[in-house]
């Protein structure tokens, strides 16, 4: 996964008049990750964006926001689970 650790300034204000804190932080996520591994039944890469954010199981959705959470703040312990795996 590629994310930006630049988060735009429209886009922080998009996410702060969101609705709620999931709208938020759904807006900022579409915002941040720049390339991605999901994919559909057929293989076929998602795109990303906030209605696909929104069908993620919890847990993907869940260590996809740990994940990108670590990495904006340049933690050396920012792993998905399956780089975790490959060691």
């Amino acid at each position: 996964m590629t994310i930006s650790k630049r988060l735009a300034a429209g886009t922080a204000l998009a996410a702060a008049k969101a609705e709620d804190d999931v709208a938020g932080v759904l807006e900022m996520l579409e915002d941040l990750i720049i390339d991605w591994d999901f994919t559909d039944e057929d293989q076929k890469k998602l795109t990303i964006e906030v209605d696909v954010l929104k069908q993620l199981s919890l847990e993907d959705f869940t260590q996809l926001a740990q994940y990108v959470t670590e990495l904006a703040t340049d933690s050396k312990d920012a792993k998905l689970p399956a780089e975790e795996v490959k060691g």
